[in-house]
């Protein structure tokens, strides 16, 4: 089995849940889950749960929900690496009330890594892969250039055409992608992307589901999801589904199926919580049982 690397974000992210008041109660209910997130700790997370030699390169807070982060991804016997900020952990608010979705994020500058951090490139270069969501040019290159060896896939970002050489894969939104240009031109913009270097582009387009290019030759992929679940942490879990079918020495169309299916399990988990979303992943004792 191939090892893998990850680099990027990690916060606290707090969901709660407004219910109308009712003639019983006369006020409002609410239920407020409170847990780590975002979609770089996501995968970390998640391939531990399958057993992918992991290392985490993240900037952590002086604080204690810090402490507990790296408590808890060293039980998972991920490899960690990374400096420490004065300031505390990154929080963000997810509100649902009323079929509206208000969100709220507290975040700092602290925690953006910049080209004078101290990066564990030798847990790169030993690494198959390696996935980020760095959006900075500048700390790409610095990334690149002292792991040139290495398979680098880039999430949710389309690196300058100087630094395609290094990129095996870009991972984009829907959204994202819209960015680029007209959903109609995505044939076009992907064959670009290819022709700068990268070996493949996939656009995760949630239940419209997935399309990837490779080789020239567009894929579409339909969703797995079914009609009521959530979506929130389903993008990190097709990227870890789809991680652990190339860890595995998988080709390209069994790994995407294979992120489509942990995708689905994720989204089949009505209430965002990690606990809720793990569980789910552990009904699978096996975790072959999402390559079939």
């Amino acid at each position: 089995m191939a090892e893998i690397s990850i680099i990027g974000s990690a916060w606290i992210e707090e969901c709660i849940h407004c219910v109308k008041p009712t003639i019983h109660t006369g006020t409002n209910l609410s239920t407020i889950t409170r847990y780590y997130s975002g979609d770089m700790y996501n995968i970390a997370y998640t391939m531990s749960q399958f057993n992918v030699p992991t290392s985490f390169c993240t900037k952590y807070g002086n604080d204690l929900d810090s402490a507990q982060l790296w408590n808890q991804l060293n039980e998972k016997n991920v490899m960690l690496y990374g400096p420490t900020v004065t300031e505390k952990m990154q929080n963000q608010v997810i509100i649902h009330s009323d079929n509206r979705v208000l969100t709220f994020w507290e975040g700092n500058e602290a925690f953006k890594f910049n080209v004078d951090d101290l990066y564990p490139h030798t847990a790169f270069t030993k690494s198959d892969y390696v996935v980020t969501d760095v959006n900075d040019d500048k700390v790409l290159e610095v990334l690149f250039k002292k792991s040139p060896t290495t398979k680098w896939i880039v999430s949710r970002h389309v690196p300058s055409k100087e630094l395609f050489e290094h990129v095996e894969g870009i991972i984009l939104t829907y959204e994202d992608a819209l960015k680029l240009g007209k959903a109609t031109d995505f044939d076009r913009i992907c064959y670009r992307l290819c022709e700068l270097g990268a070996k493949w582009i996939i656009i995760y387009m949630g239940k419209q589901g997935i399309y990837a290019y490779s080789f020239k030759k567009p894929l579409n992929y339909q969703s797995l999801f079914k009609d009521k679940g959530f979506d929130s942490g389903c993008y990190s879990g097709f990227i870890s589904g789809l991680l652990y079918g190339l860890t595995t020495y998988h080709d390209f169309h069994k790994a995407v199926t294979i992120g489509t299916k942990v995708s689905a399990c994720i989204y089949d988990v009505i209430e965002s919580t990690r606990d809720d979303i793990q569980e789910a992943i552990k009904q699978y004792d096996n975790v072959e049982s999402f390559i079939y």
